[in-house]
C-alpha cells in the first residue's frame, strides 16, 4: 500500500511542479518580451539621437565655417571696375568699393581667417581698398620681392568687413 500511495503521490507533485515550471516560464516570457519591447525601443532613441546629433554637428561645422570665412579679390584697378567691385572712381575721386549691387564675386577667393594671415599680391605694389582698421595688417615686400598683405590681428582686420579688396599695381 506504502508503495501504491507513493506512487500516485509522486505524479501529482510532479503535475504540480510541472505546472509551476510553465507558470514561471510564461512570467519568464512575457518579461523577455517586455524587455525586447524596451531594448527596441532604446534602440529607436539611440537611433534618433544619433541622428540628431549628426544633423547638431552639421549646423555647428557650417556655421563655424560661416564664422570663419573671409573672400578676397586681388586685380588691377581696370578689372575691379569690370566686376563691379569698384565703382564711381575719377580724376580725383577714390571710388566706392563693394558698394554696387551688382558686385561679381566670382572673383573672390574664399578663406579661413584662422589659417590665412599672408596673403600674396602678385605684383610690387599694392593697396587696400577695403575697410580695415589701420595696424591689423602691414603690406610688406616678399622673398620674390612681390607684395605681400600680411595680417598682424585677423581678429581686428576682419572685425569690419568679411570682404578684402586689393588693387594690385
Amino acid at each position: 500500500m506504502w508503495g501504491k500511495c507513493h506512487y500516485v503521490v509522486l505524479p501529482y507533485k510532479i503535475a504540480e511542479q510541472i505546472a509551476a515550471l510553465q507558470a514561471e516560464i510564461e512570467a519568464k516570457n512575457a518579461r523577455i518580451q517586455q524587455l525586447d519591447t524596451e531594448v527596441a525601443n532604446l534602440t529607436n532613441d539611440k537611433n534618433a539621437l544619433t541622428a540628431k546629433n549628426a544633423a547638431n554637428e552639421q549646423v555647428i561645422a557650417n556655421q563655424d565655417k560661416a564664422m570663419h570665412t573671409a573672400w578676397y579679390v586681388i586685380a588691377k584697378k581696370k578689372s575691379l571696375k569690370e566686376q563691379n567691385v569698384l565703382t564711381n572712381t575719377g580724376l580725383f575721386k577714390k571710388g566706392d568699393v563693394m558698394e554696387s549691387a551688382n558686385v561679381n564675386k566670382d572673383g573672390f577667393t574664399e578663406i579661413d581667417i584662422r589659417k590665412v594671415v599672408e596673403i600674396p599680391v602678385g605684383a610690387k605694389k599694392g593697396r587696400i581698398l577695403s575697410a580695415h582698421p589701420e595696424g591689423s595688417y602691414e603690406i610688406v615686400n616678399g622673398e620674390d620681392g612681390l607684395a605681400v598683405v600680411k595680417i598682424l590681428d585677423p581678429q581686428t582686420f576682419w572685425s569690419v568687413t568679411r570682404y578684402l579688396v586689393v588693387r594690385a599695381k
